[in-house]
């Protein structure tokens, strides 16, 4: 398992990688997530640690995962599961709710818990 530091580590580089590879420059994320440009710069460079609303709005607006530098337990799901664990993450709260339930229900009825 990884440490703490590691696992940011990791999430930093992943989210620095992802603001290149979409040709962003810190300012103009900074602009988008509603930090300052500074901010950014020390986050990125290990120097600052970002708020948990801000680290999500992050990753959701670089579309970068949590699941496997935060919790790596689930770098041992079935890709299909992680897939469609991931998706219905993306989905209003209703629906979470909705798929929740029947996936309960299908459980039960299998014996599984």
């Amino acid at each position: 398992m990884h440490s703490a530091p590691d696992q940011y580590e990791q999430l930093r580089r992943a989210l620095r990688n992802k603001r290149k590879e979409l040709h962003l420059t810190q300012e103009a994320l900074a602009e988008i997530l509603g930090t300052s440009p500074t901010h950014m710069s020390r986050i990125e460079r290990g120097q600052a640690v970002p708020g948990r609303d801000l680290l999500i709005r992050w990753c959701k607006t670089l579309d970068v995962s949590l699941d496997h530098t935060l919790l790596p337990e689930t770098s041992g799901l079935d890709p299909r599961v992680l897939r469609l664990f991931q998706d219905v993450q993306r989905l209003e709260q209703s629906k979470q709710d909705r798929i929740c339930h029947l996936l309960e229900l299908l459980l039960r009825s299998e014996n599984i818990f």
